[in-house]
């Protein structure tokens, strides 16, 4: 239990080198799990895969794919364990993190990634609703944007229409003034969103990506990152001026 907290707090640590509090978290977690067996301690077991699928898809440095695989190994691990029938808060929060580290594999198949990411925040999506699990929920359907909208088959236009209803989903709960940091990162997700939309109003498609731009830079602003903010609103301004930048990013 103490090598499992040990690791979360070596994990969550907000002060020096990432990649060396990450790999002391990885330790503590498999030492934890030394002791903590499928067979005879489930529930912590189930809990402590989960984590070290956490500090693997965090791992910055090393080989990223291999550190996803590692990840997506411990959180369906986990889920032997965090079924939706018996903890369905758990399964619902293992198929999100599932979600995430299947869209952001850079190895295998692209489309076939996102599908299972697709998939996995719809599974989380049936336990995290709005109503009982708002932030869940908001975090979730931001993600499912990220997948839709980043998605290389099927109707390209379809895929960014289910982004942005995603991303206007998200930010029914992330607002401004409450969680100005997700709301930054929403807002320009939606902007991007709208800026490569193919068809409809072109001149309005560009205004609502504008002004969505605007808003992150106003939101990285107000939280003190003001790189981001900076490189968002350049992106705005650039959009008025007629022309499409393509270097701004997710979140």
């Amino acid at each position: 239990m103490t090598q499992n907290i040990l690791g979360n707090a070596y994990r969550n640590l907000p002060t020096g080198d990432r990649a060396q509090n990450l790999q002391q978290a990885i330790a503590c977690y498999q030492n934890a799990l030394r002791v903590y067996t499928e067979q005879d301690f489930p529930l912590d077991w189930a809990g402590a895969q989960n984590n070290l699928g956490n500090a693997y898809a965090d791992l910055p440095t090393g080989d990223r794919a291999q550190n996803l695989q590692q990840a997506i190994a411990c959180y369906q691990a986990a889920l032997r364990v965090y079924t939706e029938r018996d903890f369905p808060i758990g399964w619902a929060m293992t198929q999100n993190n599932l979600g995430d580290a299947y869209g952001d594999l850079p190895s295998g198949d692209r489309a076939q990634n996102l599908q299972q990411a697709i998939a996995c925040f719809q599974n989380a999506l049936r336990v995290r609703t709005e109503r009982d699990f708002p932030i869940g929920w908001a975090m979730t359907q931001n993600n499912l944007g990220e997948a839709y909208r980043n998605l290389p088959t099927g109707d390209h236009l379809q895929n960014l229409q289910q982004a942005i209803d995603c991303y206007q989903n998200a930010l029914r709960v992330y607002t401004e003034q409450d969680f100005p940091l997700d709301w930054a990162r929403t807002q320009n997700n939606l902007g991007i969103a709208y800026r490569n939309l193919p068809t409809g109003d072109r001149a309005e498609n560009l205004q609502q990506a504008i002004a969505c731009f605007r808003a992150a830079a106003r939101g990285y602003g107000t939280v003190g990152l003001k790189d981001r903010a900076a490189a968002v609103a350049e992106a705005a301004r650039d959009l008025g001026s007629g022309d499409d930048p393509v270097g701004v990013t997710r979140g």
